[in-house]
């Protein structure tokens, strides 16, 4: 997290043949900017599980404050779930 209030989130889906869906969030002047940083921190994406993707199922990749983290669809549970759903359904399509 770069400041208090200034989180960039973004969320990529990697879908089976290759087509990706990726969302980003910037908390930068948004009133629920606490909500995001909790579902960071509670995400503890500085201790993801073991990157174990499994053939034919969709992967994740999570980038907030300079870090990333690739998940396999069967990794993707409790707050790391929570995330990920806020994300590609409140984000905005990733600016290029």
């Amino acid at each position: 997290m770069d400041q208090a209030g200034n989180v960039k989130i973004v969320v990529t889906r990697i879908e089976r043949d290759g087509n990706l869906v990726q969302r980003e969030v910037e908390t930068s002047g948004r009133s629920d900017a606490g909500r995001w940083e909790r579902l960071i921190s509670n995400a503890a994406l500085d201790v993801p599980p073991p990157y174990e993707p499994v053939p034919g199922a969709p992967v994740y990749q999570i980038s907030t404050g300079g870090k990333s983290v690739m998940l396999a669809q069967r990794d993707l549970t409790g707050p790391m779930e929570e995330l990920v759903a806020a994300v590609l359904t409140e984000g905005a399509p990733l600016r290029q």
